[in-house]
């Protein structure tokens, strides 16, 4: 066996199904949503149990603070402890106009000034798929603080293009 996975984190949409049977056969399978949440946590964890009465199905939820990951998981790439090697020029390229096609930006929400991501233009895909990782290692307890923690957890992440 090639690879043992740990724990995976998914984005539940549009595939909000796909993800829920995933999780009903997986116990190390979390959905992810995003949250607007005001708070600094980087994520929430919710354990939904099956119950039909109430229409609910299994799911392992994670809600993450859209900002807080996106700024933590920047942090990491800034410090150089996330870090890129390079396939070719083509995979290059194409990695970097994923990572540089959100934007830190500047809104106004009702009367409040905040700083929000934003796609600029693009695919950002592998920007979320390395998201989804950090979340992983975060959730393993691999990643603490601004730190991947030094563990040998990830030891190659591959991101294939097509």
């Amino acid at each position: 066996m090639q690879y043992r996975v740990i724990i995976s984190v998914h984005d539940v949409y549009p595939y909000t199904s796909m993800i829920m049977s995933i999780c009903d056969w997986d116990p190390n399978a979390w959905g992810c949503i995003f949250s607007t949440a005001k708070t600094p946590e980087m994520y929430t964890l919710q354990r939904k149990v099956e119950n039909a009465e109430e229409g609910k199905l299994n799911l392992n939820l994670v809600k993450s603070n859209r900002t807080a990951s996106l700024d933590s998981l920047r942090d990491l790439i800034k410090a150089g402890k996330v870090f890129v090697t390079k396939q070719n020029d083509v995979e290059d390229s194409r990695l970097m106009e994923h990572m540089l096609s959100l934007k830190r930006t500047q809104v106004f929400q009702g009367d409040e000034l905040q700083f929000i991501w934003q796609k600029s233009d693009g695919n950002d895909h592998m920007m979320f798929s390395m998201l989804y990782l950090y979340l992983a290692c975060k959730l393993q307890g691999t990643a603490t603080g601004n730190d991947w923690g030094g563990s040998s957890l990830v030891k190659k992440f591959t991101l294939k293009m097509k």
